[in-house]
């Protein structure tokens, strides 16, 4: 799935898109806790849920997902059902672009920071 254009995506000259990651410490913190979640069971989960991860505030929370969805970055979905079979109403989850930033430009760089400094003998 192509990321959509919005202001966090630009076209590259390859016809691929560039993610700009300007993105506000409270997004970088949601993008984290519904990747987590995604791969944890890979499904949507509620405003409370994410708060709960991410540490945030739950009407920081609301204004940050809707703001990473705008950006192509997480999915919202209604009518949805527990395991159980009980309605659970509706939520979020990481997007497939989403994922791509959360891999490719928080954790890989996070890893290449932890190993610059490791010298081997």
């Amino acid at each position: 799935m192509r990321a959509t254009r919005t202001p966090s995506t630009m076209p590259t000259n390859d016809g691929g898109y560039e993610l700009n990651t300007n993105m506000s410490p409270n997004e970088k913190k949601v993008l984290i806790a519904l990747a987590e979640i995604h791969s944890e069971c890979g499904g949507y989960c509620s405003f409370d849920y994410i708060a709960t991860l991410s540490g945030l505030p739950r009407d920081k929370i609301r204004r940050t997902v809707r703001s990473l969805a705008r950006q192509g970055f997480a999915e919202f979905g209604k009518g949805l059902w527990t395991e159980d079979g009980e309605p659970a109403g509706s939520g979020y989850k990481c997007s497939d672009d989403g994922l791509h930033l959360y891999w490719n430009e928080i954790v890989a760089p996070a890893k290449a920071s932890v190993s610059i400094g490791i010298r081997e003998k």
